[in-house]
């Protein structure tokens, strides 16, 4: 399911963002000029970051799953992005903690049902330290593809 939202062009490796602002800048640049938002979708993500913060602490990688109102979705996906240094978010459970992040998915999704399962997914995923350190050291934006094609749907194939 996930690997059908996740193309080669929505990896950003070893990005070099000082912040989150600038951050987002590049990633709604990158989305607009491709068809995947609209107009606004930075602004978008600043305001619901401020409003409710993304970044999970998890112990041994600091992860942000930022996501957009589908209203400003033209064509659903997510956007893997590394970086070359933590940027500050502040956690989702407790907003007023500031944590470095060095890794984030951000969704934009168009349909509520595929939108929690995804996001489900994904929390399920990056709670694994080996699926996260696996991410954090891949070499190629193929290998990002694979590993979150393998961990994701090939687990779910299992189950059934």
């Amino acid at each position: 399911m996930i690997s059908q939202y996740i193309e080669k062009n929505l990896i950003l490796l070893d990005d070099d963002s000082l912040d989150r602002q600038e951050l987002f800048q590049k990633v709604a640049l990158k989305l607009t000029k491709k068809g995947y938002v609209k107009e606004g979708f930075k602004e978008f993500l600043n305001n619901r970051e401020d409003d409710y913060p993304t970044g999970l602490e998890l112990g041994y990688s600091n992860v942000a799953i930022p996501h957009g109102d589908p209203s400003f979705v033209n064509h659903p996906f997510i956007m893997v992005v590394r970086l070359k240094e933590s940027i500050i978010m502040n956690r989702m459970d407790d907003p007023e903690v500031s944590i470095p992040v060095k890794m984030l998915f951000i969704l934009g999704l168009n349909s509520g049902e595929n939108h929690l399962l995804i996001l489900k997914t994904l929390m399920k995923k990056i709670q694994n330290e080996a699926f996260i350190n696996e991410i954090l050291n891949a070499s190629s934006e193929e290998g990002i593809i694979s590993l979150l094609s393998e961990k994701t749907e090939g687990k779910e194939h299992e189950k059934n």
